[in-house]
């Protein structure tokens, strides 16, 4: 955690991971780990949210985003996407 703080200098943020597709399996192993993530921030008294966008919530939050701002072709964005 101090190397994140290091190599940034901040001490509050968001890490997001994103998947466009995690099955519900996955999702559920997952949860302790983030539960786990955030237990492991706050000892280092940072204050980072760590987020999961994946699904529609990968789709509204990182797909639409990208292809409205023009940063990001949408027909490379779908392609990725579809991978």
């Amino acid at each position: 955690m101090e190397l994140l703080y290091g190599y940034f200098n901040i001490a509050t943020g968001e890490i997001i991971l994103a998947s466009p597709r995690i099955n519900p399996t996955i999702e559920r192993e997952l949860k302790p780990v983030f539960e786990e993530l955030t237990h492991l921030i706050k000892d280092f008294v940072l204050e980072f949210s760590v987020l999961l966008y994946r699904n529609d919530t990968f789709s509204s939050e990182i797909m639409q985003p990208g292809i409205a701002s023009d940063t990001i072709s949408g027909g490379r964005l779908s392609r990725v996407y579809q991978h």
